[in-house]
């Protein structure tokens, strides 16, 4: 079954040998954007007045010293637009009299422009990071970076770690397994964090949000790494959690915001590679999200859910290894497109506009027809 294909309208390569390795994106009241980070640069991904979207390079070398030497190597990258600034974050290794240094870079920037740099602040760190995220709890504003055995939280502006948090460190330990994946979601009354390691267990933590306190904790095994993680709402009052187990299957758990981990389905894309990363998108405009799921094997895979079972909408090849899927906003035309970031480029798949047009109309009709 291969309905509603969406259609590919750019595609940005980067220069040869050079490798994608993670994606951030960001909203804000005026702007959306994404912003990509490859081993030595990272890109902002930006719309043209005539639709054309093209990547553009964040000159990091005149921010600081350590990129002038040009021996650094970018693993990770975060951005969010919070109280009228757009902050990047992201982590770098050095070497240094033959050892590698990890970094943690901070830029805050005004209006959203990339070249107006409001504050840099920089913080060399003792251990190995692996995930980079910035998250909104309450009114404090949290840098949170994924080591091997736990996750540490800094203030992004002073890069102060937080010593004595709301969250307790002891709900973030994984048995000296590295965290790989990381999601969450404001969700009503609870906040949801979704951690994944590398020895494939994951943590679902979950927070009251007034007070801030901490309820319970949810601990599940798969039989790999966890690639991705994603928790997304689905209607109201329910929350799914999607998990992307890298030996070539996911698991959707359906209303996890009410603490069910047993309501689940299976979703088993029909490759034999190793599985990337997902997104959840309504591609067909019928209210409900589908998921869109990424391979190793150059191929993305879009399922519908119907009850206690996932369906293969349709599947689409690429030129590379499919490394990370979001969907935004990038022409500003009011419909979401879907940013595909594959090894060495960057596509961007437009839904079927046609079928949101009959969708909306079939809506007029009706209010019409009941008024």
């Amino acid at each position: 079954m291969m309905s509603n294909l969406p259609r590919l309208c750019n595609y940005n390569e980067l220069p040869q040998y050079t490798n994608i390795y993670s994606l951030g994106y960001f909203e804000s009241p005026t702007k959306r954007g994404c912003i990509i980070s490859t081993s030595k640069h990272l890109y902002r991904l930006i719309s043209r007045k005539n639709g054309e979207v093209k990547l553009i390079v964040v000159k990091l070398s005149k921010l600081h010293d350590k990129f002038h030497k040009g021996e650094i190597e970018i693993q990770g990258v975060s951005v969010l637009y919070y109280k009228d600034f757009f902050y990047l974050t992201f982590i770098c290794r050095s070497r240094k009299e033959g050892e590698y240094i990890f970094s943690i870079f901070v830029i805050r920037y005004r209006n959203e422009d990339p070249y107006s740099i409001d504050h840099l602040k920089f913080l060399d760190i003792n251990y190995t990071p692996y995930k980079i995220f910035l998250r909104i709890l309450e009114d404090d504003f949290i840098l949170f970076v994924s080591g091997e055995d736990q996750i540490h939280m800094y203030i992004p502006d002073s890069l102060e770690p937080i010593l004595t948090a709301k969250i307790a460190s002891k709900d973030f330990l994984f048995h000296s397994s590295p965290v790989i994946s990381t999601s969450s979601l404001w969700h009503i009354k609870y906040f949801l964090v979704a951690l994944g390691c590398q020895n494939g267990q994951i943590s679902l933590l979950k927070y009251k949000i007034e007070p801030f306190v901490f309820k319970n904790l949810h601990k599940i095994c798969f039989d790999g790494p966890i690639s991705a993680l994603l928790l997304f709402e689905t209607e109201s009052e329910i929350a799914d959690l999607l998990v992307v187990c890298a030996v070539g299957y996911c698991v959707l758990f359906r209303d996890v915001s009410q603490d069910n981990i047993e309501k689940k389905i299976i979703i088993r894309p029909p490759c034999s590679d190793a599985l990337t990363c997902a997104t959840a998108v309504d591609v067909d405009f019928d209210g409900q999200k589908e998921i869109i799921v990424g391979s190793f094997s150059k191929e993305i895979f879009c399922f519908k859910i119907l009850e206690n079972t996932a369906i293969l909408l349709w599947r689409m090849e690429f030129l590379h290894p499919i490394m990370g899927i979001c969907e935004i906003d990038i022409n500003k035309d009011g419909v979401n497109e879907i940013v595909v970031l594959s090894m060495f480029g960057v596509s961007i798949l437009v839904l079927n506009h046609e079928l949101a047009c009959q969708k909306l109309r079939a809506v007029k009709n009706y209010l019409e027809n009941s008024a």
